[in-house]
């Protein structure tokens, strides 16, 4: 079936909203559970006579180039279709295990892809400054019951291991023995009765249901649902009296009524969804399409990500004048940071496990609050968002020097902020943000464009206890700024 064209004139952006199924009975958690099982098993079955199969699409092609992931994508798809007809699945477990192979198979073949690439890099260097590549492991599945000696085996494999890629291997078996018991989530494509999913809502009843086409018609669970009177929330239209069907169920879900009516079920399309069981009950992950007009770009808004200030904003016209500009204090989450970090060297070095959701929720938190501000002040002025590209300072696989500068950069927030601007600016109408190279940003004056490190210079705090480096003055115009700043402006007129 041919895509269907977008508009130009819009920003598509997708989002997705978690839906927990309120209160199932004993016969629906059977049919809920049973159908996991059997997409479990399938996946299981089918993907290692997949991988056997497509070992070769990961070769280069006659025109010296690898193979796209729509062409090996395609081709898997090919190659499963005959074989997932026969299995005891629902019509939308089967074309959405179609889908998970394919991409599954894809995304392997395209690490592969990468890894040669590298190692052909590598090959080029001369041999005492060569790197050693991880090669990317196989996909693989989790057993649906937890195995207490594969458990030990694996920390003993890791207490054994002598090169990075047995520790590798090691760390890779550990954690797929960890999720052991857990069935993989059954894919749902399309917004259809006969293969997919729908949020519908009863009017009399004044409640929302979630229709999920589970099984075949054959199934043991198979039995007529009457779906009159209900309406598909996606087009508004209300199935007729006797309206039936025998190869799905109805859950009732429970959500966050107010948030996700106005910011999703009422503002975007439901696209496709996951159902999966996680701490003894049952989910579905819906992910929602955005449509919104592109706004044309008047300005630009420079972005400098850092330490002190977790961002800097500065919004320049096209000759480079100050607009707007301000600074988003990252001092609170630094405090939080440092002190779980302390608490992690301390509980690490009494030889215990260092476990801690504070650090990375309050992360999240001021990752958004920051993400928010960029985004109301670049609607404001119609600003085409500009970052830093971090590059190194933020890949912790790259060989890069070890101090506390470069562990701060590689703090999840600095890569986050980014992915979360991904989406909020097209959200928004605005087009998503560019990246431009960050060597001199902060040492640079925008003025007269002289760029030497001694414009932005390391000085003693009056206490004597640490540095600042808050301050830019250009040693050779005098131009003086709040360095932070300065340093989006730069980023924007770069």
């Amino acid at each position: 079936m041919p895509r269907k064209k977008r508009d130009p004139r819009y920003h598509y952006v997708y989002k997705t909203a978690v839906f927990q199924i309120h209160n199932p009975s004993k016969k629906k958690q059977r049919i809920l559970r049973d159908a996991l099982i059997r997409n479990h098993l399938a996946y299981s079955k089918l993907l290692p006579l997949t991988l056997a199969e497509f070992e070769t699409l990961g070769q280069i092609t006659a025109e010296g180039k690898y193979l796209t992931n729509k062409v090996r994508i395609d081709a898997v798809k090919k190659f499963i279709a005959p074989l997932v007809k026969p299995l005891p699945l629902g019509l939308a477990a089967k074309v959405g295990l179609q889908e998970d192979l394919a991409n599954t198979i894809a995304a392997y073949l395209a690490l592969q892809d990468d890894y040669k690439k590298r190692c052909a890099e590598e090959a080029k260097k001369p041999e005492d400054k060569r790197k050693e590549i991880s090669e990317p492991g196989l996909p693989t599945f989790t057993r649906l019951t937890p195995y207490q000696k594969a458990h030990e085996e694996a920390y003993e494999e890791l207490k054994n291991s002598l090169t990075l890629k047995d520790e590798n291997q090691a760390r890779d078996n550990i954690l797929k023995e960890n999720k052991s018991g857990l069935t993989r989530p059954i894919l749902f494509l399309t917004n259809r009765i006969s293969d997919g999913f729908l949020i519908l809502y009863d009017n009399v009843k004044e409640k929302y249901l979630l229709y999920l086409n589970l099984h075949s018609k054959k199934s043991r669970f198979a039995e007529s649902i009457d779906l009159g009177g209900l309406i598909d929330i996606r087009t508004s239209e209300c199935f007729c009296e006797g309206k039936r069907n025998r190869t799905g169920a109805l859950f009732p879900i429970k959500f966050a009524a107010d948030f996700q009516l106005t910011e999703f079920m009422n503002r975007a399309k439901s696209a496709s969804a996951k159902l999966m069981e996680r701490h003894g009950h049952f989910e579905v992950h819906v992910s929602f399409e955005f449509k919104t007009r592109k706004i044309e770009r008047q300005t630009y808004l420079g972005v400098d990500r850092g330490i002190y200030n977790l961002a800097s904003m500065c919004v320049v016209d096209d000759i480079g004048h100050i607009i707007a500009e301000e600074n988003f204090s990252g001092r609170n989450l630094r405090y939080v940071q440092q002190k779980e970090e302390r608490r992690q060297r301390t509980t690490q070095k009494h030889g215990k496990k260092y476990k801690s959701a504070t650090r990375l929720a309050e992360a999240d938190k001021a990752v958004h609050q920051a993400a928010n501000k960029i985004v109301e002040l670049a609607t404001e002025h119609k600003s085409q968002v500009v970052i830093e590209h971090l590059g190194n300072l933020t890949d912790r696989t790259s060989k890069r020097k070890r101090n506390n500068f470069n562990r701060l950069l590689a703090r999840s927030q600095y890569t986050k902020l980014a992915m979360v601007l991904d989406y909020k600016l097209p959200l928004n109408g605005l087009p998503k943000p560019i990246a431009v190279a960050a060597p001199g940003t902060s040492q640079t004056c925008p003025e007269c464009g002289k760029r030497n490190c001694k414009n932005r210079e390391k000085k003693p705090l009056p206490d004597g206890k640490g540095f600042a480096m808050d301050r830019f003055l250009c040693i050779e115009c005098g131009y003086e700024k709040d360095a932070d700043l300065n340093a989006a402006r730069v980023i924007a007129l770069k």
